[in-house]
């Protein structure tokens, strides 16, 4: 969606972009930090307006030559004012409002996907985010139950790898089951060292609370677990899913 089809958007209520509601019905979401609002003006994401501190500013003066290179709109406001749009506690001095991209269809014919299942927990998604664009999973698919891509602690913890990757929101895992290997984790598994990669697959990762959904466990073809080496109940879901994508793309 082009800057000119999205309407103004009330300075007062730009703080309510962090609930789902909101952002879908202005199509806008929030973004902060230097170095992820510089990664989406890199990667030419839409930006309808950047705001940023006087004291930012006098030391980054590129992020914004950036910005007017590409006709971004962008002003100064005072602390207070930047405080008030800020989700964080220690605002970094620098705050976008993205456009939400229109979503696409599956691309069906990439080799590898990474299907999400019911992650809940805003710093684990952002989290596996970096660890998916670091090992090439460039393709994400979220089920209906994970927290928003779009979610401001989401866009914050990914540092910036949410505008590198093609994220589909609210997919069934069904979708893929025709052309895909899919391969599901599970603790009762040791095999990571030794397994034999498809041609072509998708990987789930299971919620931090309850793994892969009985719905989505009929639907899985292979099975890969992490050798515990000393001790703990399990890993964490972003940990994990780190471990085993660099082993995937070996």
């Amino acid at each position: 969606m082009s800057r000119e089809k999205i309407k103004m958007i009330n300075f007062k209520k730009i703080p309510f972009l962090k609930h789902k509601k909101y952002r879908e019905k202005n199509s806008l979401f929030i973004c902060e930090g230097k170095r992820s609002i510089l990664s989406a003006l890199l990667r030419h994401q839409v930006i309808y307006r950047i705001y940023f501190s006087k004291s930012f500013i006098s030391k980054n003066k590129e992020i914004i030559n950036k910005a007017n290179s590409l006709k971004v709109p962008s002003k100064e406001l005072p602390k207070k004012k930047l405080e008030y749009l800020s989700q964080t506690k220690s605002p970094s001095g620098i705050l976008a409002l993205c456009i939400l991209s229109k979503e696409v269809e599956l691309n069906l014919t990439v080799r590898k996907w990474l299907f999400l299942d019911n992650i809940s927990n805003p710093g684990n998604l952002g989290t596996i985010m970096r660890s998916a664009l670091w090992f090439n999973f460039k393709n994400i698919a979220l089920s209906k139950n994970c927290v928003d891509a779009y979610n401001p602690k989401v866009v914050r913890s990914s540092m910036g790898a949410l505008f590198h990757l093609s994220v589909h929101r609210d997919i069934n895992l069904i979708e893929f089951k025709k052309d895909y290997e899919i391969i599901g984790t599970s603790q009762k598994e040791s095999n990571l060292d030794s397994f034999k990669i498809p041609k072509k697959f998708i990987l789930i990762i299971g919620s931090e609370a309850r793994g892969i959904s009985r719905e989505n466990l009929k639907h899985i073809n292979n099975r890969l677990g992490i050798k515990r080496l000393g001790f703990g109940d399990s890993l964490n879901a972003a940990i994990a899913a780190s471990i085993i994508m660099y082993r995937l793309s070996m």
